[in-house]
């Protein structure tokens, strides 16, 4: 899944939103996280 992270209601939780309008935002506690990701660049199928 692919969403913003922004600071969440207190400091041990991160908010996920998304681009889309239709998803609602959701929260999620720090320690619960595995691993984050940073998306540099995508490349498009009609682009190849």
């Amino acid at each position: 899944m692919i969403k913003y992270v922004q600071p969440g209601a207190n400091p041990e939780t991160i908010s996920c939103e998304s681009k889309n309008s239709f998803y609602k935002p959701f929260e999620v506690n720090r320690a619960d996280i595995l691993k984050l990701f940073v998306v540099k660049g995508h490349i498009e199928r009609s682009a190849m």
